[in-house]
C-alpha cells in the first residue's frame, strides 16, 4: 500500500488519525493511548473553534482559550473545507496555504507544550470532515497513521437511540447552549428519520475509514473486543501503529477536546500538563 510505504514509522511530524463513526469507543481507545508517553492526544479538534465559541472546557478543566496547552492554538473553523463540497475549495493557493499555517501551528505548538511528538486527532471521518485526513497529509504535510475503531451498526443504532448527540449529553453542568443544527438533537424526536441518517451516516464514515486505512495503513479496532480486552486492544494498536511498547504508562494529560465529555470529570490542572 502507498500509505504503509510514505508512514511505516511514526516520528516527529506524525498524526495518529482517528477514523470512523461515533459512539465506537473512540473515547476509551483515545484514553489507552493517551498513556503513551509519546502520544498527545487531541480530541475532536475539528470542532475546536466551535467548542471555543459555546464555552466550552478543556478536560484539564480550564476554559479552553486558558488553558496552558491550548492557549494560543486555536484556529478559525476550517471543517467548511474538510467536507466533499468545501475541499474544492482548497485549490485556491491562498485558501491553502492559510489552512496549512494554521494546522501546522496548531499540531507544532502542541507537540512542543505537552512533549509528546504524536498528535493523535479523534475527529473521525463524519460526511462534514471526511476529507480531513487527506488535506492533513497532502497540505499540512504530516505523515498519517489510522487508527480506526469499528462497532457494529445495530449497536451504534443502539447507542444513537439512548443519547442522540453526544453535545447534548455534555451539555449537562457546562457553560454554553447545545448547538441545535447537530443532527442527533435536530432528529431526535423522529426515531425512524434518525435510525435512517445514522445507518447512512454510519456507512458513510466507515467507507472513509476503509480508504484511509488501505491508503495509509494502522490499526483497525472491534468495538466488542475493545470492551472485553481494553488493555489487550490498546497494545495491539500500539503495535500496528509503530510506537514502542509501553513500560510505564505515562502520567494522564488530559487537556482534549471534543468527545464524550459526559465520561469525564474535570480535574484541577497541574503544570506542564
Amino acid at each position: 500500500m502507498i500509505g504503509r510505504r510514505w508512514c511505516k514509522n511514526l516520528d516527529a511530524k506524525s498524526v495518529v488519525y482517528l477514523v470512523g463513526y461515533g459512539r465506537s469507543g473512540s473515547t476509551t481507545v483515545a484514553d489507552l493511548l493517551g498513556s503513551h508517553p509519546d502520544v498527545f492526544v487531541a480530541g475532536e479538534i475539528n470542532y475546536l473553534a466551535e467548542s471555543v465559541a459555546l464555552g466550552w472546557r478543556c478536560t484539564c478543566g480550564e476554559p479552553i482559550e486558558d488553558c496552558a496547552i491550548w492557549q494560543g492554538l486555536i484556529p478559525v473553523s476550517t471543517r467548511h473545507l474538510e467536507s466533499p463540497w468545501g475541499f474544492l475549495s482548497l485549490i485556491r493557493k491562498r485558501r491553502r496555504d492559510d489552512y496549512r499555517a494554521a494546522w501546522q501551528a496548531v499540531l507544532g505548538g502542541l507537540r512542543d507544550r505537552a512533549q509528546r511528538p504524536v498528535v493523535l486527532d479523534c475527529s473521525k471521518t463524519s460526511l462534514r470532515v471526511a476529507l480531513r485526513p487527506l488535506a492533513m497529509r497532502t497540505i499540512v504535510h504530516q505523515k498519517i497513521r489510522v487508527l480506526w475503531v469499528v462497532r457494529p451498526l445495530r449497536s451504534t443504532l443502539g447507542a444513537i437511540a439512548a443519547v442522540p448527540s453526544n453535545w447534548q449529553a455534555g451539555a449537562n453542568g457546562t457553560a454554553g447552549e447545545v448547538p441545535t443544527a447537530t443532527m442527533g438533537i435536530r432528529l431526535a424526536h423522529n426515531r425512524r428519520l434518525l435510525m435512517a441518517a445514522t445507518t447512512l451516516a454510519w456507512m458513510i464514515a466507515n467507507a472513509a475509514a476503509a480508504a484511509y486505512y488501505a491508503a495509509f495503513g494502522g490499526s483497525r479496532v472491534k468495538w466488542t473486543d475493545l470492551q472485553t480486552r481494553p488493555q489487550e486492544m490498546s497494545a495491539v494498536a500500539i503495535a500496528d501503529l509503530g510506537l514502542a511498547p509501553i513500560i510505564e504508562p505515562a502520567p494522564a494529560c488530559r487537556h482534549f477536546v471534543g468527545g464524550n465529555r459526559s465520561r469525564w470529570s474535570p480535574a484541577p490542572p497541574e503544570a506542564g500538563q
